[in-house]
């Protein structure tokens, strides 16, 4: 029995989980928006509304200074002032001083105020660099109050340059903001809560498919190859659940060749061993004195070996063959070239020599595994050979029918009873009509069987008792050789 494995605990901390750490995520995203939102809206209200100030005082000034010299010059800035909130004031340049000639009626505003804190100490200087036309805001009182000031020369009296200044405070703008801080609290507030909903269904949405995958993963970590991945979710989930499905069955197919491996291989080692213990104590109890025995005992034991060998050979191999592990490289090439091949090696084992007589076309591509059906040709022609040793001939066909190529060997040996034909191809099942010289493993036929099903080819044999039998399989024709 497997041991449980436990998934340790201090992996499942809370703080830890996909769905807390989404969730937190999606609050630290609403924040981070919320801020940068409210730093956007602050300061482009900010600067639209410093920059509509200054164009319209701008607009204003020059109205009033295409009026200077009229008899209502003082009238229409003290208007000015009243309906628009500005500060006016008209300085006279008086030996590098400035002197006040006119102030507006502006609550709060004096002329021991005004002049000290809204003129800049450069101003005629800055007046001479901006060519009678200069712009700046300041703080004058402190406190974060700015002001925004706009200073035109207006004439030259004697070389005394006449100046007229507007002033506008910018504290509105200040109100504003502060209201909208309010407002944008509230606003992140229920941003907050929105967000914290949205992100506990996103978190169900988003998070729960990974928890079951985990969950499934777990089950398979412990041994249960037949858990099953279900695709759902998104994308990536079901990506990721196709690719542990595809993992759960190559762990069940490998646990189920392990499994039959051990089982093969206890039931093929049994009898060989058996054999091999009987007479290794014939040879200590009886031959040992006796040479001829002895060679004899011995000569029993190496082909029980070599029987044993080539017995867990083609288990191992039949098992990844039935268990899909067994590596298959499809690819075009010439049928008959292998063919040949194969008989080739096949007729160089047999004691007897035994005619091969080839019926076939100069070429026959075909798409398939070339190792694999080799595997086939091999164990279909030796076999034709060793039920061949009293006619001493096999026919070997190979031509196109219709989309696929058939092949066909033809042995004159004794044949099949009609009720063995269907048992042939299972495991471990024998037909010897000759005694222990023809015993084989049994498996060769499997072995075949299983690899013209992975081609999905069809394949079979026709025999009658005493009339020798055809082994025949059918493959996809391809074009030339890749």
């Amino acid at each position: 029995m497997k041991p449980k494995i436990k998934i340790s605990e201090n992996h499942r901390g809370f703080f830890s989980r996909l769905g807390f750490r989404m969730w937190l995520s999606f609050l630290l995203l609403t924040g981070a928006i919320t801020i940068l939102f409210w730093l956007f809206l602050s300061q482009s209200v900010r600067l639209n509304y410093v920059n509509e100030n200054v164009e319209d005082m701008d607009r204003v000034i020059w109205n009033a200074v295409s009026e200077y010299g009229s008899d209502d010059f003082y009238n229409e800035l003290q208007m000015i002032a009243k309906a628009q909130g500005y500060y006016v004031l008209m300085l006279s340049e008086n030996q590098d001083e400035l002197v006040a000639t006119f102030q507006s009626d502006t609550e709060g505003m004096t002329e021991d105020t005004v002049i000290p804190n809204l003129i800049e100490e450069d101003l005629l200087s800055k007046l001479d660099e901006y060519k009678g036309n200069y712009q700046y805001e300041l703080e004058p009182y402190g406190g974060g109050e700015m002001w925004a000031v706009h200073a035109v020369v207006t004439a030259n009296i004697d070389g005394n340059r006449q100046i007229l200044l507007m002033g506008k405070s910018l504290m509105r703008v200040d109100e504003m903001l502060l209201l909208m801080r309010k407002r944008a609290g509230y606003a992140f507030l229920g941003a907050l809560g929105i967000s914290i909903l949205l992100s506990l269904v996103l978190t169900r949405i988003f998070a729960q498919p990974i928890e079951r995958l985990t969950h499934r993963a777990q089950r398979l970590a412990e041994g249960d190859y037949s858990v099953e991945f279900p695709k759902e979710g998104y994308h990536e989930v079901q990506q990721l659940s196709e690719t542990m499905d595809l993992a759960a069955k190559e762990f069940q197919a490998t646990e189920q060749m392990r499994r039959e491996f051990i089982a093969n291989i206890s039931h093929d080692m049994r009898t060989p061993l058996t054999v091999i213990k009987m007479y290794t104590e014939m040879i200590q109890t009886v031959s040992g004195d006796n040479p001829e025995k002895r060679a004899e005992h011995l000569e029993r034991i190496q082909t029980e070996t070599e029987q044993l060998t080539e017995m867990i050979n083609a288990t191992m191999e039949l098992s990844k063959l039935q268990s899909g592990t067994f590596p298959v490289q499809m690819k075009s090439f010439d049928l008959t070239n292998l063919i040949r091949s194969a008989a080739a090696s096949c007729s160089s084992q047999m004691e007897e020599e035994v005619e091969i007589v080839y019926e076939m076309e100069d070429t026959l591509f075909v798409f398939a595994d070339r190792k694999l059906i080799a595997r086939v040709l091999q164990n279909f022609i030796s076999n034709a050979l060793k039920f061949s040793i009293n006619e001493k001939k096999i026919i070997i066909r190979a031509y196109k029918k219709e989309s696929v190529v058939r092949t066909e060997i033809q042995d004159f040996g004794p044949g099949i009873r009609e009720a063995d034909i269907p048992l042939i191809w299972n495991r471990y099942y024998t037909v010897n009509p000759y005694g222990n010289n023809t015993k084989g493993t049994g498996l060769g036929l499997n072995i075949a069987s299983a690899v013209l099903k992975i081609h999905d080819a069809d394949y079979g044999v026709e025999s009658k008792a005493g009339s020798g039998s055809t082994f025949w399989f059918e493959l996809s024709e391809s074009g030339d050789e890749q």
